[in-house]
């Protein structure tokens, strides 16, 4: 077979390339696609992927392998039909439905499947409902469907299917000479079902759940090879020596320069989050710094929301107006109404902005943003309520469909715990150990960040075996790191996720 990728996206995103190389892809087709606007990760729309892989048919005389990445139903929304999560769908239905009439009609069906599989559930927490109806496998549940000669239309097929079962039942159908496969997989074109469970979460972390369709969970020690919590009856032995030689696997395949995400178990480099934005050269929280940071291709962006006197919602660190043209005041922020604060520009000559102004903007500039919500501590604001604070700024994230794009941190205690009970936002704690340790586990929190001199072997250990309330696991956030020493001190820790001031020197080091 002719192997070839298609995607409108680079495929320097999360080392894609290397990893496609390796497992076998012959050509890529990620370029030419200059007369597409871009939209989500600076990339072309679903219909311009249609069309290069209509264009790629068109030109084989052997037989071939395409896989395809869509783009436009990844967050942050953002398509030609619109920015919400209603829009960007309508616009994947219909761009696929073209998609496959076009195919089609090239006789493609003749002798030929087409497969969609979805690469992992929505990245928000998850509801009580979901957890209540699927137990642990919840987050590892995907979609996916498959259409060509000879399969019954209409057909669902609830068995127990894992992605590794795509991959090797692709194989066993297509593969020609000799061809290898574990002897526990279950085929999803006989249907044949060889191993009644499956795992979720295998990364090398050197932990995975296992569960099967009676709802029995249990976690596994890899290395080990063996059970640390038993929920139910399962084949140990072969569960445990599956992951112990899957993970064997993966320490040999894994190239140096990658790392692994303890958030997906995809092979990656550290997630860097500007700090306020990249404003060596600019006024932080500045949309400017903001631009900058996306520019130099940030992981996520970090930036600070403080209160007004009349309840307003503004993009600034605070309390007082240091680096503006209203340094002079004495003033906090909070004492101040949003009219007054009007006045004030930042040092660069940007506005003010509010939170509600900004947001939509900050939209395609990165993955992830990191909302971090500053609390008055000064008594004459006292009649500014944290709660209503943050539902006003949730209102605001939710409006502009961004639920699944920003994380709500703050060091405010009452506020942290009261958001940690929310199941519509992603939510980080942001605290010293000993509070984090009690305010974890009993929350939905996804993140948890601390000053880089937190993050010992004994913490990043201990956070490895927290889970939040719904049984997700915690991703840590080390701060401020500018120190190319400590940066790499947290990397051989697993601390992935890293808040800087040094975008661009921390980003040469990690691709080292």
């Amino acid at each position: 077979y002719k192997t070839h990728f298609v995607s409108t996206a680079s495929l320097d995103f999360l080392n894609q390339r290397t990893f496609l190389k390796k497992v076998g892809f012959d050509t890529f087709w990620e370029d030419g696609y200059d007369e597409w606007k871009k939209y989500t990760f600076n990339a072309a729309p679903d219909m311009a992927l249609y069309e290069k892989t209509l264009d790629v048919v068109a030109t084989q005389t052997s037989p071939y392998f395409i896989g395809l990445q869509t783009i436009s139903s990844h967050t942050p929304y953002a398509t030609p039909y619109g920015n919400t999560a209603d829009a960007a769908f309508r616009y994947m239905d219909q761009s696929f439905a073209k998609f496959y009439l076009k195919l089609k009609k090239t006789g493609f069906f003749e002798n030929g499947i087409l497969l969609v599989v979805g690469d992992h559930r929505k990245m928000t927490p998850l509801g009580g409902d979901e957890y209540r109806k699927w137990g642990p496998s919840a987050e590892a549940r995907i979609v996916a469907f498959m259409i060509g000669s000879g399969i019954k239309a209409g057909e669902i097929d609830d068995r127990l299917y894992q992605q590794t079962d795509i991959f090797y039942s692709l194989m066993k159908e297509f593969g020609s000479g000799e061809v290898q496969v574990l002897d526990q997989s279950n085929d999803i074109f006989t249907q044949e079902i060889t191993r009644n469970w499956a795992v979720k979460n295998f990364t090398i972390k050197q932990q995975a759940y296992a569960f099967n369709l009676s709802g029995d969970t249990g976690l596994v020690d890899i290395p080990k090879r063996e059970f640390t919590e038993d929920a139910g009856m399962f084949d140990k032995k072969a569960i445990t020596n599956y992951l112990y030689l899957g993970l064997k696997y993966q320490k040999n395949q894994n190239s140096d320069d990658i790392s692994v995400s303890s958030q997906t178990g995809t092979k990656s480099q550290t997630v860097l989050i500007s700090h306020r934005g990249e404003h060596s050269d600019t006024s932080e929280n500045s949309y400017a710094a903001f631009w900058k940071a996306s520019k130099y291709d940030a992981g996520a962006i970090e930036f600070d929301v403080t209160p007004t006197k009349d309840g307003k919602l503004v993009v600034f660190h605070g309390p007082k107006l240091y680096s503006t043209t209203c340094k002079q005041i004495q003033k906090d922020i909070c004492q101040m109404t949003y009219g007054e604060l009007k006045e004030c520009k930042l040092s660069n000559g940007e506005d003010i902005w509010l939170l509600s102004s900004r947001l939509p903007k900050m939209k395609l500039l990165a993955p992830l943003l990191f909302l971090d919500m500053k609390i008055p501590e000064n008594s004459a604001c006292k009649d500014l309520k944290p709660q209503e604070l943050f539902a006003q700024a949730k209102e605001i994230v939710m409006n502009n469909s961004m639920q699944e794009q920003v994380i709500f941190s703050s060091d405010n205690e009452e506020l942290t715990s009261y958001f940690g009970k929310d199941s519509d936002v992603m939510t980080s704690v942001d605290a010293n150990w000993k509070a984090a340790s009690q305010l974890l586990p009993r929350g939905n929190y996804m993140y948890y960040m601390a000053p880089y001199q937190v993050f010992t072997p004994d913490v990043v250990l201990s956070l490895k075996m927290m889970k939040n309330r719904l049984g997700q696991k915690i991703i840590p956030i080390a701060y401020t790191v500018n120190d190319v020493g400590v940066f790499r001190r947290l990397k051989k820790l697993g601390v992935n996720y890293v808040m800087t001031d040094q975008l661009l020197r921390l980003g040469e080091e990690d691709k080292k």
